[in-house]
């Protein structure tokens, strides 16, 4: 079939209905990519995530355990909700989290292997590779790499809170829904633009066009509501995390502290693509996005909670 007969087929009775099922199951598809896997899949997305040595998935040590379980209880989680938490050993250096406490099927949080760490030379140098290649250990960058991977109680106890707390605000039922409204506005924008202005008798070209301005649109205004989504439930989490606990005032300034230091250490570490990934500070660089609260303002935050004299001489140590 050319071109120009398919164009003509869909701008047919038949071709619109099948626009329509097309446009439905997008949007379906769209819902279903953001959600089920924190919910039906959540076992099956916990196993590719999970952190395997020689093929056996490792289990949590079992003080980190107690740490888990402490952590629940800092955080004020109820006992009705603490049951539906549970912690695995995750791949990477970074803290993980899926799933919801507005759903049955629970919600898991994957801890690093660097919360193992007790101090730099407990640290297994031969299993760490940057861009697929060996480190030499013995450059300033590489040690203070090393240093930040080292984390204390409180430090693990704030991320594992911050998780926790991300996982009882809707956020996920936000992102579901952002997915399938974008889907849908798109076809139905489309679909009244074509009617609105007899686009069925332009060009396939015309349209294409149009279809491609319109996608655009609305993709922009979804990343747009899922990043300040985002960054609105990592305030508020913040903000709950600094007046209920001491302990995760000074984990958290700990934390973004280790973090912005293993960034800036990778920047160097990484070449064009760390300056790429990194900003000098160790912020994470956006391109058009903002998908995070900047790294330096969330530990600032943190900071200003402290006594005066204290923030004065935690700047000068």
């Amino acid at each position: 079939m050319s071109a120009k007969k398919l164009g003509s087929w869909f701008v047919s009775e038949n071709g619109r209905k099948f626009s329509f099922a097309v446009g439905t199951v997008a949007a379906i598809g769209a819902f279903s990519a953001q959600y089920v896997p924190h919910t039906f899949l959540i076992e099956q997305y916990k196993n590719v995530v999970h952190y395997y040595r020689k093929g056996i998935a490792v289990p949590v040590r079992p003080d980190l355990l107690e740490r888990f379980k402490k952590t629940l209880d800092l955080a004020e989680v109820s006992e009705k909700t603490k049951k539906i938490y549970s912690a695995f050993s995750v791949v990477g250096f970074d803290i993980f989290s899926a799933g919801s406490s507005y759903s049955k099927f629970g919600c898991i949080i994957g801890l690093p292997v660097n919360f193992s760490y007790d101090n730099v030379d407990t640290i297994e140098r031969h299993n760490i590779k940057i861009l697929a290649e060996s480190v030499v250990w013995d450059s300033k960058e590489a040690k203070d790499f090393l240093e930040s991977l080292v984390l204390s109680e409180k430090a693990q106890m704030y991320a594992m809170a911050r998780e926790m707390r991300m996982a009882e605000t809707m956020k996920l039922y936000f992102d579901s829904a952002y997915c399938t409204l974008g889907v849908y506005f798109t076809y139905a924008f489309s679909q009244f633009i074509n009617m609105r202005y007899n686009m069925y008798v332009k060009p396939v070209g015309i349209r294409l066009v149009m279809y491609g301005l319109v996608g655009s649109f609305w993709y922009t205004n979804y990343i747009f509501v899922k990043d300040f989504t985002q960054l609105k439930y990592e305030r508020k989490v913040d903000e709950e995390l600094k007046h209920l606990n001491p302990i995760f005032v000074e984990g958290a300034i700990e934390f973004y502290g280790k973090i912005l230091q293993r960034n800036k250490a990778l920047r160097k570490l990484m070449g064009r693509e760390g300056e790429n990934m990194y900003s000098v500070h160790g912020n994470e660089n956006y391109l058009l996005r903002q998908r995070h609260l900047p790294l330096v303002q969330r530990k600032a935050y943190f900071e200003n909670t402290l006594d005066p004299k204290e923030s004065l001489i935690r700047e000068y140590v």
